[in-house]
């Protein structure tokens, strides 16, 4: 069966190029002795954080190589003990990973099918905000992109309408495919003040408290 596909409504790639370019910056940053520090992101250290969103790039890779949903990566890339040397290699293959084609047609995720488009701007929210969570847990205030961000901030609001999520977790782990391990992606939304930074709104959509 071909693949739905779509006239796509705007190119986010440079968005997720940036977006990649920062988690490649903030890891770069992180030194080894800071590898066992607990983050923002419930349960994991530095260390299993780096692995995780190596991951989460890794599926970028998958998802533009139309690669079957039980062939992607469902654990943490081990990136090995250079982290920003492993890091960079993914990253270089995923900011290429979508053609112009992929960005037209229907993209099975973990959770939802999304189109190529919303898709890859899902993963530019992905790794924004784990390089807010690595740069938080390291010390680290690096330059967030303003286009990047407001990228994913409207998709994440167009996604998640509402702050608390857990009724539509419990609608979306019905549907999932059978043999696909469910877990939720989001939590809910965490208030923030008025002059909240644009990362910090968005973390703070993400379920993060900023």
């Amino acid at each position: 069966m071909e693949p739905t596909t779509t006239e796509p409504t705007t190119d986010p790639r440079p968005q997720f190029a940036a977006s990649a370019e920062t988690l490649r910056s903030v890891v770069a940053c992180v030194d080894p002795s800071q590898f066992d520090d607990p983050t923002p992101c419930t349960g994991m250290n530095v260390r299993e954080l780096i692995d995780h969103v190596g991951m989460a790039v890794g599926r970028v890779i998958a998802a533009g190589n139309r690669a079957p949903l039980e062939e992607w990566p469902t654990e943490g890339f081990r990136v090995g003990d250079d982290v920003t040397g492993g890091i960079d290699g993914l990253i270089a293959e995923a900011v290429d990973a979508f053609d112009d084609e992929r960005l037209t047609e229907e993209v099975q995720l973990p959770w939802t099918v999304m189109s190529g488009v919303d898709s890859l701007s899902m993963y530019t929210n992905e790794l924004l905000v784990h390089s807010w969570d690595l740069a938080t847990a390291t010390g680290q205030d690096p330059d967030f992109d303003d286009d990047a961000v407001a990228t994913a901030d409207e998709l994440m609001h167009r996604e998640l309408p509402v702050p608390e999520r857990a009724p539509m977790w419990d609608e979306f782990a019905k549907h999932m495919p059978e043999g696909i391990p469910f877990e939720k992606p989001f939590g809910d939304a965490v208030p923030v003040p008025d002059e909240a930074s644009p990362i910090e709104r968005l973390v703070a959509w993400n379920g993060r408290q900023p």
